[in-house]
C-alpha cells in the first residue's frame, strides 16, 4: 500500500507548534507528518498536486480562497465551512466539526488499498484514517 503523508501548511507559532512537534516526533521522523510552515502562493499548485486531498477546517461561514485553489488544481478539498455548499459536493463538507466527521469524510474520498494482512495491521496501528483524522483535528484545534 502507498504511505499517506499529512502535510501541515501555514505559519507556525512556537506556543502550539512545539508541543505538536514533540507529540508527533516519531511520525515526523518517519516522514508521515510534515510541517511546511508558510508557503508562497506560487508554490501551492505543486503542493496540492503532490497530495490526494486537502483539508480546510476554517470556521463555518468563512470562504477561504485556499479551498478554491485546491479545487482549481484538481485536488478535492474537505471543508468544515458550509459557505462552500454551492461549489463543493456535499460529500466533501463535514457534517460537524469533529474528528468522527472528518474520519468519515476522509474514508469516502481517499481510497485505501491494502495488499497484505501485515500491511493492513501496520496501517491500522500507525497510519489509519482515524489516527490521521485525529491528528488533523487536534492540530487545527491547537491553533
Amino acid at each position: 500500500g502507498e504511505a499517506k503523508v499529512l502535510t501541515l501548511v501555514g505559519p507556525e507559532d512556537e506556543e502550539y507548534t512545539k508541543p505538536l512537534r514533540e507529540k508527533y516526533a516519531s511520525l515526523i521522523r518517519s516522514g508521515a507528518v510534515v510541517f511546511k510552515g508558510s508557503v508562497p502562493h506560487s508554490e501551492t499548485p505543486v503542493l496540492y498536486a503532490a497530495h490526494e486531498v486537502s483539508v480546510n477546517l476554517t470556521d463555518d461561514g468563512n470562504y477561504d480562497k485556499t479551498v478554491l485553489e485546491s479545487i482549481a488544481c484538481g485536488i478535492p478539498c474537505i471543508v468544515s465551512s458550509a459557505a462552500f455548499g454551492e461549489i463543493i459536493e456535499k460529500k466533501y463538507i463535514l457534517d460537524q466539526s469533529n474528528v468522527a466527521s472528518l474520519e468519515t469524510t476522509l474514508t469516502k474520498v481517499v481510497p485505501v488499498v491494502v495488499d497484505a494482512v501485515s500491511l493492513h495491521t501496520l496501517v491500522i496501528e500507525r497510519e489509519s484514517l482515524a489516527l490521521l483524522s485525529n491528528k488533523i483535528f487536534e492540530t487545527y484545534k491547537s491553533v
